[in-house]
Formats: structure tokens, sequence, C-alpha cells
């Protein structure tokens, strides 16, 4: 598992990395995630498919490309393509962290692609982001926390069988982390800071 070490508050504290890229099967389908959450967020998916609330999920099936624009973004890939029981299909984007970026290419998507159906789910609300989440509501069918879904599901990953750390037996890969991501709390104080 990969961790890094840093200070908050007079306490040193070893935080885990969740912006690793991260190789699974979930629900049959070789993903590569670009992180714990969009790692998650699948196995939410999958869960959800299995109890019969969505008919099939993707894991960044196509890519948007913004005709005519002449500076970034000039095109956006969601994460996921959710597909409802009425057979309507919408785009989820998970992020850990909300930045400008992530703005800039709802507005441009809603702009080009007005049809286009999409969801950000966010990894907590900060306040420091609350400006961005309300402007990425204007672009969104729904600004979302993933925080307390998780926190409901906290073995996601084995409750649907994802192979994490590896793809599924057929595939040559040599990765052998085999991860619990929902088991490992987010902090660990590790000792006080000397003063």
């Amino acid at each position: 598992m990969a961790w890094t070490t840093g200070r908050r508050r007079g306490c040193r504290v070893v935080k885990r990395v969740t912006a690793i890229a991260t190789k699974a099967t979930v629900g049959g389908k070789n993903c590569n995630f670009r992180s714990w959450l969009e790692l998650l967020y699948g196995c939410y998916l999958e869960f959800l498919k299995r109890a019969g609330c969505i008919l099939d999920w993707d894991f960044e099936p196509l890519k948007f490309y913004f005709e005519g624009e002449k500076t970034a973004p000039v095109q956006y890939t969601p994460d996921f393509r959710i597909r409802k029981l009425n057979g309507e299909i919408v785009f989820h984007e998970t992020k850990g962290y909300h930045d400008g970026e992530t703005n800039s290419k709802l507005r441009r998507l809603k702009k080009h692609y007005p049809s286009v159906k999409i969801e950000l789910w966010l990894d907590g609300f900060a306040a420091k982001t609350a400006g961005r989440r309300r402007t990425a509501e204007k672009y969104c069918l729904r600004v979302g926390n993933v925080k307390p879904i998780f926190a409901k599901f906290r073995n996601l990953p084995q409750m649907v069988g994802a192979t994490v750390g590896k793809f599924a037996p057929d595939s040559s890969t040599n990765d052998k982390r085999l991860l619990d991501a929902a088991n490992v709390p987010d902090e660990v104080k590790i000792e006080q800071a000397q003063t």
C-alpha cells in the first residue's frame, strides 16, 4: 500500500495515497482505475447492478471532443456510463478533490453536448471548494458526496468479488498488490510531534 507522511496541527500523520492507478477486475470488467475512489465507486455500481437498481455500467467508455475550442480542455472522458432501468444513460464523474479544471470540462460538455446527462460525485464536501461545487451544480444533474455511501458499505471490493491489484487470472500481470481500501482509515496518527 502506498503511504505518505505529513504534518497537521502539530501531529505527524500518515495518509493513504488514494490517487494511485489501480488495475482491477470488477464485475468481469478489466479496468485501469486512476484512483481508489474510482475503484470503490466502480464496486458500488457493480453492487447496484447486482441488486437490480441499474442495468449496467462501463468505465471510461468514450471521449467527448470539444470542436472549435482553442484552449484546454479540448476533450473530456467521464469516469462511468450508467444505464438506468428505464434505459436512460447518465454519466458519472468521481473526484477526490474538486478543482477548477473539472468545472471547465463540465461547462464545455454542457455547451457542446447539451443532451448529455452527468452527475458529479465528490469525496467529501470541503468548505474551500463550496464555490466550485455551486458552479458545478449549474452543469450537472446532481453533485453528490460519496463518503456516506462508502461508510455504509465498508467492504465493497469483497462484497462484489473484485480482484484488486491485478486483472482476472487470464491476464498476464505480475502485480501482487492485493489492497483492502475499505478497512484502512484515511489517517492514522502515529506519534505526537516533538516541539
